[in-house]
């Protein structure tokens, strides 16, 4: 038998515990994580009509998750094939590879030179949730939610804030990076989910 009063503290020493090892290990800092960018060539990237082309293709697909058991797989099937034929050309080099999880993610390894040095991780989920068009929900849509019009200063489609945007962004970024300066010395991984919207029932996001 144990009282409330050793409870609270054992729990109150473990806390303490988690919190010095989560502050001084896992939240140290890497000083080779901090490294100045180098200043030879521009680091931004134009989006120019071929970007914005794609960007819109990938917002199109309507990879709506409604909940674990009603997702719209052949459009997240559809998105996921795009993004690997877009993306293609970076798996030209031998120290990126390719992996499919659960049918409909991607993940992407870009092996660094420095084995030593930590690994990261950048993520973004496909998959989005549903557009309801009839303002029943207090949405209102000026253009169709999946139809990704551009007026001339915005765009418009679900997927554009959570998280097309940010799939689009990273995998031009990666691209663009591998062109440029071909393999990193730091390896890190891309993860491109479908099933955040659903509380990830298959634990990727």
């Amino acid at each position: 038998m144990i009282s409330i009063k050793q409870v609270f503290y054992v729990s109150g020493l473990c806390l303490l515990l988690i919190l010095l090892y989560r502050t001084f290990i896992v939240f140290s800092p890497d000083k080779d994580l901090f490294e100045k960018c180098s200043t030879s060539h521009d680091h931004s990237l134009s989006l120019n009509n071929e970007r914005l082309n794609a960007l819109q293709t990938i917002l199109k697909y309507k990879t709506v998750s409604i909940n674990i058991r009603n997702q719209n797989y052949d459009a997240l099937q559809q998105c996921r094939s795009y993004i690997k034929q877009r993306y293609s050309n970076i798996l030209e080099n031998k120290f990126v590879e390719i992996n499919d999880i659960a049918t409909y993610s991607i993940l992407y390894t870009i092996k660094g030179t420095e084995t030593r040095l930590k690994p990261y991780l950048l993520s973004a989920h496909i998959d989005v949730v549903p557009a309801n068009i009839d303002k029943t929900n207090g949405e209102q849509w000026k253009h169709a939610p999946f139809d990704a019009v551009i007026d001339g200063e915005f765009i418009y489609g679900r997927g554009t804030l959570d998280d097309k945007t940010t799939v689009f962004g990273v995998m031009e970024a990666v691209q663009e990076y591998i062109r440029i300066n071909g393999q990193p010395r730091r390896t890190f991984y891309v993860a491109l989910t479908h099933d955040e919207e659903v509380k990830s029932r298959n634990k990727l996001s």
